[in-house]
């Protein structure tokens, strides 16, 4: 039987329990910010991809759950969405930069 994993490693090292909904909700404000209007259709369909990937893992790292993110994006055509979510992280990297 496949499991999904039962905890994320945050940034910070810290623990938080694994919520696809939590992944869900990121891919889906992306979509809406590149202007898709089936955001909520392609959030379910990516972040379903995603936990394929993530099978079997007791825990994985926020970045390796984005770094997948990026990559089920782009091989499913979505370079804008991909543009999207980049631009979102570089404007709160620089936020908390102030």
């Amino acid at each position: 039987m496949k499991m999904n994993p039962e905890n994320v490693i945050k940034k910070t090292g810290a623990l938080e329990s694994f919520k696809l909904d939590k992944i869900k909700e990121a891919i889906q404000k992306a979509a809406n910010q590149a202007g898709r209007e089936n955001a909520e259709e392609i959030a379910n369909t990516i972040s379903e991809e995603v936990l394929k990937s993530l099978e079997d893992k007791e825990s994985v790292h926020t970045s390796e759950i984005e770094e997948l993110i990026l990559e089920k994006l782009t091989q499913a055509g979505y370079e804008d969405i991909v543009k999207a979510w980049e631009e979102y992280k570089h404007k709160k990297e620089l936020e908390l930069k102030e």
